[in-house]
């Protein structure tokens, strides 16, 4: 699978996969992510995929440590429909089993569900959440 790095810093690496028009997001290990970084990843890979085709979306949130509040709403209002306007049908989270982070992505899956038409399903390892988005084989 050959991805283009996107953004790569100590908080995340975005990357888009051509072969799937995957659009991933990856998270690494932090404690707390700043607001700036946070929304710097997912504006990279939102500017990114306005002039490419993406139908997939995975974001590995595994290591990833809290999220301000701020910076989900920001993420509910702006980052899920900007992503609907960019072509996207299918979008799979991975998470840690953990209660937290669970309620954390069941808030964000209930307003996916309210504003946009992609579908998006929780996972706990990335082989499930990849192999599932390339199972609607959609993407050719």
């Amino acid at each position: 699978m050959e991805k283009v790095i996107v953004l790569e810093n100590e908080f995340v690496e975005t990357s888009y996969v051509a072969q799937y028009k995957l659009a991933q997001v990856i998270w690494k290990k932090f404690l707390a992510i700043p607001s700036e970084k946070y929304r710097e990843a997912f504006l990279s890979i939102l500017d990114y995929t306005e002039n490419v085709p993406v139908i997939n979306y995975l974001a590995d949130t595994t290591l990833a440590g809290v999220i301000n509040p701020d910076d989900r709403k920001w993420f509910q209002n702006y980052g899920i429909v900007r992503a609907e306007k960019n072509g996207l049908k299918h979008a799979a989270i991975v998470i840690k089993k953990d209660p937290f982070k669970k309620y954390y992505m069941n808030t964000i899956l209930k307003i996916v569900m309210v504003k946009a038409s992609y579908d998006m399903k929780i996972f706990y390892s990335y082989e499930e959440a990849l192999n599932r988005l390339l199972s609607f084989n959609d993407f050719e």
